[in-house]
């Protein structure tokens, strides 16, 4: 009989392995693969267990991608003196990761140590693999290299050729879970880097149920050797049948192929859906015998350059013997896999532009026609843009502009502190589609130098010429200019600065009064508003959330009927699309949310329908878009995230604690201030409103006395300033809407009156108020206005 190709693959096991060892992956922090934050990491530690005894004191552990290059390890890599291993590595790693030790182990075979530089190399498929404690077997490259030089000699020492045994080790790979960018096609005659065959042989191993890769390659030696025998010619097919009862009767039992000295172990069954699979894979690999006819389904794409990678689909197309050649015209191109339903293969090169014929063919008999294919000239890249031009805008800001460059879809932008800015991932600022960027977040009096290239299809252009800008040291006015308008008169409503710089101005009561459910994206470069995808529900007094994810959650609010709202709705700035977003357990309007460091939103206070307190707080999850409710009683209507992580309810003098999801009291307090809470830069709370003020110490958990404010407010704003002082805007006296704002300074426990020429261009009430990144304030809508009546305003304005 003919030994098929991944039957013989697994014969060739039963050679190869030379020693094998099982390493137990367990994952913790950082989060998932292909994410990346600042200093998140994830933390790997590995026991390691061979088959007949440990890892020895010393031996060093090494992770790398997929192509084999080396992940810089932020701590760890050395074996302890009980066989483990903790290795630390970024969580922006691109998955799969070959794990790598290097060291003196027991080896299974001879029994005794094993030292040398020759590693072990196993396969970590995915962050979720390493976390859940996966077992990998790593292999030795000696064992690779034997399984190379077997591969190399089939096409002359047996019938079944090489593409063919290279064919089926990439339908093994499939079935077993190997990523295809893991396994890139087997090359003998260019003796390609064993990394890829070691990470197919761990996942072979891993595949039984966590047996050991000896007992695996050997019964599989068995099992093909009873059989079939290869040096026979072909005389008839193995059947599902005879397979099955062989391999049933291989399971049940040791292998009588194990190496010497190794005992048999007790393991579970080998899947027999999983050899089935191989079974069925290598019949249809076929190994050049003849009996099947291929046939042409189709081929795809039917035109491209040089090096465009073509696939062929069809059935038997593994009859070809010796193996596939593939022809463009008279020109022969290798395939970069071949299997029974499908070939691959890049467009050879040298080809001219035109039309040629595709045919695939054997060593004899006629070609089988496939199609025609239309080579096309290479696309380039784009030519570099030109005109680009700096204008600094603030100490914190410069814009960038640059003339249109002909096929280009988007456009890079790098930058560097020192001139000769090189084109890499860690100098790339921005990528636009248009022909401008607004670069916010610098450092003031600093020079910064840019260039810009041009994108496509076919690749990025090169750097434009380099042009350079200072940032300014610009000292506030301490004064209220016109800022621009919205689309509509709005107040109660919520204002969220985006990550693009951008503010989100939500829902809101309109001039008569009733919910708004119209937004406005409010743009402070150019103090323009414009209409942003409308909410699903009107609403009023709800609140706006911005995520780690950069969309905002808008929660509760009342309806247009004024009936409270208990609905969320998710705002995505990419799309200017929102999506429903689940509903709180409690309706609720004129609560805070408040964002939690575990990305939870602690949702509290506010009233019901009747204006009745909710004394009810609620988790929010952004991510299952469900709530659960908090036992015990908390109705405060600020809530203060502080440094430690805790929240602080001023008005209930208590403080949460996410970690422990516990309660505790905060010492007495000498007035009750409230109305708005600010996080001061020294860790410390600022609570004021109705001319009283009073400072919360997390440290000490005690109140103070934060001198005494000038006015009388309540539906103020109090924003933290960039020099550290608190800026309190407007609100509302016995008289209506104040026209006033005032500092509290932290250093001296004093405040400062803005009047006159400093003082508000509008008197306004239940406005909002957003910091910018360029230390300007955004005062925007709110009630009130300079003539009676008074109502819902349009106008912003902005303080610096």
């Amino acid at each position: 009989m003919l030994l098929k190709p991944a039957l013989r693959k697994a014969t060739e096991l039963g050679f190869a392995l030379t020693a094998i060892a099982t390493l137990i992956l367990a994952g913790c922090g950082g989060g998932g693969a292909n994410t990346s934050s600042g200093g998140d990491v994830s933390t790997v530690t590995a026991s390691v267990t061979p088959y007949k005894g440990p890892y020895y004191n010393g031996a060093t552990v090494v992770l790398k991608d997929a192509n084999g290059s080396p992940i810089t390890l932020v701590a760890g890599g050395t074996v302890n003196a009980s066989g483990v291993a903790s290795v630390t590595f970024p969580s922006s790693v691109t998955y799969p990761l070959i794990v790598e030790v290097t060291g003196s182990y027991f080896n299974e075979v001879t029994g005794a140590p094993e030292t040398g530089s020759t590693p072990l190399r196993g396969l970590i498929q995915s962050a979720g693999a390493a976390a859940s404690g996966v077992p990998v077997t790593l292999v030795t490259e000696t064992a690779v290299t034997d399984l190379q030089t077997r591969l190399g000699g089939f096409s002359t020492a047996h019938p079944i050729q090489a593409a063919s045994a290279v064919a089926a080790m990439s339908v093994a790979g499939t079935i077993f879970g190997v990523p295809a960018s893991a396994v890139p096609a087997f090359d003998p005659a260019t003796n390609q880097t064993s990394d890829t065959n070691t990470l197919l042989l761990s996942a072979w191993a891993m595949a039984a149920n966590g047996q050991s890769g000896a007992t695996l390659a050997d019964r599989a030696q068995a099992l093909a050797t009873g059989l079939v025998n290869p040096t026979n010619a072909p005389t008839s097919v193995v059947t599902q049948a005879t397979f099955d009862a062989a391999l049933l009767a291989m399971t049940s039992g040791a292998s009588s192929v194990m190496a010497a000295g190794a005992s048999a172990p007790s393991s579970p069954a080998i899947p027999t859906a999983t050899y089935g699979a191989l079974y069925a894979s290598a019949v249809g690999a076929g190994g050049g015998g003849g009996a099947v006819t291929p046939s042409i389904t189709g081929f795809s794409p039917t035109m491209g350059a040089v090096g465009t990678v073509v696939t062929i689909t069809g059935t038997n197309l593994g009859s070809f013997t010796p193996a596939p050649i593939v022809k463009f015209g008279t020109t022969v191109a290798t395939p970069t896999y071949a299997g029974s339903t499908s070939i691959t293969v890049a467009v050879p090169a040298g080809l001219a532009v035109g039309s040629y014929a595709i045919t695939i063919g054997g060593a004899a008999g006629t070609p089988v026609a496939v199609g025609t294919f239309n080579v096309t000239a290479a696309a380039t890249a784009p030519a570099a843009p030109t005109g680009v031009a700096a204008a600094v805008v603030s100490g914190s800001q410069i814009n960038l502009s640059w003339s249109a460059v002909t096929g280009a879809t988007s456009y890079n932008v790098y930058s560097a502190t020192a001139s000769g800015v090189a084109l890499n991932a860690g100098n790339k600022v921005s990528t636009v589609t248009n022909t401008s960027a607004n670069i916010t977040g610098l450092a003031a009096s600093t020079t910064y130098y840019y260039v810009v290239t041009a994108l496509s299809s076919a690749g990025e252009s090169v750097a434009s010429a380099e042009v350079s800008a200072t940032t300014t040291v610009a000292t506030p006015a301490n004064t209220f200019t016109p800022g621009g308008f919205l689309t509509a008169s709005r107040d109660m409503h919520t204002s969220t600065l985006l990550v693009n710089g951008k503010v989100l101005v939500s829902g809101g009561r309109g001039w008569d009064l009733n919910a708004l459910a119209t937004v406005d994206l409010y743009d402070p470069a150019t103090k323009t508003s414009v209409a942003a995808g409308a909410m699903s529900a009107a609403r009023y007094g709800h609140t706006a959330t911005l995520l780690a994810n950069g969309k905002v959650l808008v929660i509760g609010g009342k309806a247009a009927s004024s009936t409270t709202l208990a609905t969320a709705e998710l705002y995505d700035p990419a799309t200017n699309t929102w999506t429903a977003a689940g509903t709180l357990t409690n309706a609720r309007s004129g609560h805070v949310a408040t964002l939690l460091t575990n990305g939870k939103v602690l949702v509290s206070g506010g009233g019901n329908e009747s204006y009745v307190s909710v004394p009810i707080a609620e988790l929010f999850d952004p991510v299952t878009n469900t709530s659960s409710v908090m036992p015990g009683v908390h109705s405060g209507n600020t809530a203060t995230l502080l440094t430690d992580g805790k929240v602080l309810f001023d008005t209930e003098l208590k403080l949460y604690d996410p970690a422990t999801d516990s309660w505790t009291a905060t010492g007495a307090r000498a007035n009750w201030a409230n109305g708005a809470a600010t996080l001061l830069a020294n860790g410390k709370v600022l609570v004021n409103g109705n001319k009283l003020a009073q400072i919360y110490d997390p440290a000490s958990n005690t109140w103070a006395v934060a001198g005494t404010p000038f006015d009388t407010r309540s539906g103020h704003t109090a924003t933290l300033m960039p020099n550290g002082k608190v800026l309190v805007i407007g609100g509302s006296s016995n008289t209506g809407a104040l026209p006033t704002a005032e500092f509290y300074d932290p250093a001296t426990n004093a405040w400062t009156l803005l009047t006159g020429a400093n003082a508000m261009v509008d008197k306004r009430s239940a406005h909002t108020a957003s910091l910018l990144a360029n230390g300007k304030v955004s005062v925007i809508g709110g009630f009130g206005g300079r003539y009676n009546p008074q109502g819902p305003l349009s106008n912003i304005e902005v303080f610096w």
